[in-house]
């Protein structure tokens, strides 16, 4: 009787043994599991931004061998050829994002995005083709910078980085202004630059971020506040210039 009750206890004794290790590699697996959701959405939404920033350039030309520095009080003012536009390399990399949209979406439903926030990546998209299609610079530009705006939206939904999604916005910001740039609506394009310097400052001015006070985040003011004159001064090829420093030293 008592061997019985001993291998009673025993089987009962190996089977908790079994089911609290079966718990722990389960916990440890679906933590892995959700460290790599979160690192592939970062990935995907790094990739968005590249594909777009790259796009933005291309509509007005900004490359490295168009910038022609023609100096006037110490100033470089001309781009060539910002006309120039390769639309045909701008509809590919809309297309490309286009096919990986379903991935994405499945992604960023999978941690709780907000459905109307995946619903409009999408129509941005369509948007973004119909008018490169187009040839409609202005308006793929605006989109464009439109559809970049979800990115901070996004990762403000599931990180708690809060000085890495406020310096998406940042971008953003710089981006929505470029894209008004050939419009000349002057005091829209300076009431965005502004929201940028002003987030700018408060990320240099805080105490929680001390790894932010840096000789990179200093250029960075000073190249933004350098574009904000060009701005105000109504200098539309100088904003040119100076927004391509300003996104070559931010990228």
């Amino acid at each position: 009787m008592e061997q019985k009750i001993i291998k009673y206890v025993l089987v009962i004794a190996i089977a908790i043994l079994f089911i609290s290790i079966f718990t722990i590699v389960y916990s440890y697996s679906s933590k892995d599991e959700e460290i790599d959701i979160y690192n592939k959405i970062d990935d995907e939404i790094s990739y968005i931004e590249k594909q777009v920033l790259q796009m933005m350039k291309i509509l007005n030309n900004l490359e490295t061998e168009n910038l022609e520095i023609v100096t006037t009080s110490n100033t470089p003012i001309v781009i060539k050829n910002r006309d120039l536009i390769d639309w045909e390399k701008v509809q590919e990399k809309i297309e490309r994002i286009s096919n990986d949209i379903p991935v994405i979406t499945i992604d960023l439903t999978s941690i709780g995005i907000k459905n109307g926030d995946i619903l409009e990546l999408s129509s941005n998209i369509d948007d973004a083709l119909l008018y490169a299609k187009a040839k409609d610079k202005i308006n793929t530009l605006i989109i464009l910078a439109k559809l970049y705006n979800l990115l901070p939206n996004y990762k403000e939904q599931y990180s708690k980085d809060s000085v890495e999604i406020e310096m998406l916005y940042i971008k953003s910001d710089i981006l929505s202004s470029y894209a008004l740039l050939d419009t000349e609506k002057w005091t829209d394009i300076y009431n965005i630059i502004s929201d940028a310097e002003t987030k700018m400052s408060n990320i240099l001015n805080s105490e929680d971020n001390l790894k932010y006070k840096n000789q990179f985040m200093n250029k960075s003011y000073i190249l933004l506040k350098e574009y904000i004159k060009a701005v105000n001064d109504k200098n539309i090829d100088l904003c040119y210039v100076k927004f391509y420093y300003l996104i070559q030293h931010l990228y």
